[in-house]
């Protein structure tokens, strides 16, 4: 799922009364990496020839800024999830045709167990932008099961604070962008006698990434906020959470949706596969039915004072073009459909 984004660079000329505006557009895009690496060592869908359908998705894209989730790792720590993104990074950097140098985050947080912990990545093009600092939301929320068990978001969002231009000439110039990667509960489970049901886990995950954004309200300006959320659609108390945040409401320029709707299937991102028993990356199978995937926005990235704003129906599905209701994205006309299939059950 992409966006894009349309920075000002304001030069001042003290001499002259006048300021002059120069414009930067900016692509942003999000991505579930369904548990990139996962060991898989198959010369069609394993981690190896994976690396190289990332690079062409993000070329295709013409991405700038990435955030990814269901980034794995075996022990849950930043240096494993390091050298992981490094071998993303010489891929894109050694065999890229777009002439971009790309970095990624310095941390990571896994969420999981033993050998099987994901989380977020932040890949972002390192002459455009500098990476200042990162952050975990806190699990300030939570919720009572009938046994009286207490239950938290599985998972914190990240958040992630980039600056630009790279080198600015005066305070004045630079920008500061907020990026924030959530990935929620999964699942369509009920509640049961010692747990709350996924939906409520879902709320739960967003009201703990609203209350982050308006605890620290003062310093965070041009917020953006995109994932896999897992929402089964607009109806879920999740979704109105993060667009009604108290000192925090967020847009979606799509607005309203429904799962499983074929007049809506332009709106969807998952899945990629109508079948999981191809892929011996796993995945989730049924075709195109599905948005989890969002981008929201804060209302003041279109304040011209903050230098940033949102470029109207620049909001779309990226490689799904063509594909049908519960097709698979070999159904459509993307140039990379095999690739975005074979890498990913998300667009």
């Amino acid at each position: 799922m992409q966006i894009v984004l349309s920075f000002f660079c304001f030069l001042l000329f003290f001499s002259l009364p006048n300021v002059v505006a120069q414009t930067l557009d900016v692509n942003v895009l999000t991505y579930n990496l369904l548990n990139y690496p996962n060991g898989n060592t198959s010369t069609t869908d394993g981690d190896s020839a994976r690396a190289v359908y990332f690079r062409e998705v993000i070329e295709d894209a013409n991405a700038d800024i990435i955030i990814v989730q269901e980034f794995r790792t075996n022990t849950g720590t930043s240096a494993e999830a390091i050298v992981n993104a490094d071998v993303l990074l010489t891929e894109l950097n050694n065999n890229g045709v777009l002439g971009k140098t790309y970095a990624s985050a310095t941390s990571y947080t896994g969420y999981g167990f033993s050998g099987n912990f994901i989380g977020n990545m932040l890949f972002y093009n390192d002459s455009l932008f500098n990476f200042v600092s990162q952050a975990e939301t806190a699990f300030l929320n939570s919720a009572s099961a009938t046994s009286g068990n207490t239950v938290f978001s599985p998972r914190a969002s990240t958040h992630y604070e980039l600056t630009y231009p790279k080198n600015p000439v005066c305070d004045s110039q630079e920008t500061t962008l907020n990026v924030f990667s959530a990935h929620l509960k999964a699942g369509s489970d009920s509640a049961t006698f010692t747990q709350i049901s996924d939906e409520d886990r879902r709320d739960l995950g967003a009201k703990d990434l609203i209350d982050y954004i308006t605890t620290n309200s003062i310093s965070l300006e041009n917020i953006i906020i995109g994932g896999d959320f897992n929402f089964q659609g607009d109806f879920e108390p999740g979704y109105v959470t993060l667009l009604n945040g108290v000192g925090a409401p967020n847009i979606d320029p799509l607005n309203g949706w429904l799962s499983n709707i074929p007049s809506q299937v332009n709106r969807y991102t998952q899945s990629t596969r109508t079948s999981s028993s191809v892929n011996n990356n796993g995945g989730a199978p049924g075709g195109l039915d599905d948005r989890f995937d969002l981008w929201l926005y804060n209302p003041s990235i279109d304040s011209i004072n903050n230098k940033i704003s949102y470029n109207v129906d620049s909001y779309q599905t990226w490689g799904s073009v063509g594909v049908p209701w519960i097709g698979s994205a070999g159904d459509g006309t993307s140039i990379i459909k095999s690739q975005i299939e074979l890498m990913s059950d998300h667009y």
